[in-house]
């Protein structure tokens, strides 16, 4: 009898498992979206050239201003539209 909590998975059963999870991630990643490519803090602040404290700020706005960057939440992380990234690259903010 195994112990509590432990799960007991033969070898081939566990290759087959990864392999489905490997191939799910990689067709999420692949599938094209029709919103267009999210990136983290840290790719918008290497495509501004700014530090990711700054990318932060952009996002937050203040005081009754809004937003200079628009985001998106997933969990405590922020994530940017690409185009809107470079768009704001170009407008030379």
């Amino acid at each position: 009898m195994s112990p509590r909590g432990l799960v007991v998975v033969e070898a081939a059963e566990l290759v087959r498992m990864i392999d489905t999870a490997v191939r799910r991630a990689l067709d999420a990643r692949s599938e094209p979206r029709a919103d267009g490519e999210w990136i983290d803090t840290r790719a918008a602040a290497e495509l501004l050239g700014v530090s990711t404290r700054q990318i932060a700020k952009l996002a937050a706005g203040g005081r009754g201003r809004p937003a200079r960057l628009s985001s998106s939440r997933v969990g405590r992380l922020l994530r940017f539209r690409r185009a809107d990234v470079l768009a704001m690259l170009e407008g030379g903010a």
